[in-house]
């Protein structure tokens, strides 16, 4: 379980990307558990801006989605992870949640959450929690996900079918979004 504080062969293949390309721009995504906060450690060191798309709340929550024991969480998103340890939210072992505070304490040591150029955040709310974390609010864009519509034809009733596509644990899903703000009513009926 190393590989979670430093991941050297992420790191390794990292630096021959770099030797052989120049890159303009670093965009990241999850990089917890596998990558490591190695792949923090190289971005910020180059040139190029480091732009960290969010898809969760991880720099303020071990299990990244704010939620616990069937309600919203908020114990952690100052960096004290203390509480996240003691209610074993990580993989539901207090070891592992151990594990995963060392990583989210040495990210925000390093000052990774700060020195990003930019953070990518899917909605205002996740934005808004963001910067309850900790992330700097000037450099945090809401760049939602979209559904293009195109208008039914007038005769046809209107619908409110949903097509779901993703996870169904208790923690995230769709009848809780990411676990955090009012629960969605579930539909009436699933279209198969």
């Amino acid at each position: 379980m190393g590989y979670l504080l430093h991941n050297r062969d992420v790191e390794q293949k990292l630096r021959e990307c770099l030797r052989e390309n120049r890159y303009d721009a670093w965009i990241i995504h999850n990089t917890f558990p596998a990558m490591s906060p190695c792949v923090y450690e190289l971005a910020l060191h180059q040139p190029a801006p480091v732009i960290h798309y969010m898809h969760n709340y991880r720099s303020g929550c071990l299990n990244g989605v704010l939620y616990r024991d069937g309600a919203p969480c908020f114990s952690c998103q100052d960096g004290n992870y203390f509480p996240g340890i003691m209610h074993a939210c990580w993989r539901k072992n207090a070891a592992y949640s151990s594990l995963a505070a060392a990583v989210l304490y040495k990210t925000r040591r390093m000052g990774a959450w700060s020195r990003f150029s930019s953070y990518i955040a899917i909605s205002r709310r996740q934005r808004e929690l963001l910067i309850q974390t900790g992330i700097p609010e000037d450099k945090i864009r809401v760049i939602p996900h979209f559904i293009r519509q195109n208008p039914a034809p007038a005769a046809d009733p209107p619908r409110r079918d949903v097509l779901y596509a993703g996870r169904l644990k208790k923690k995230r899903s769709p009848a809780t979004g990411s676990g955090v703000g009012t629960p969605i009513p579930p539909p009436v009926a699933f279209s198969t």
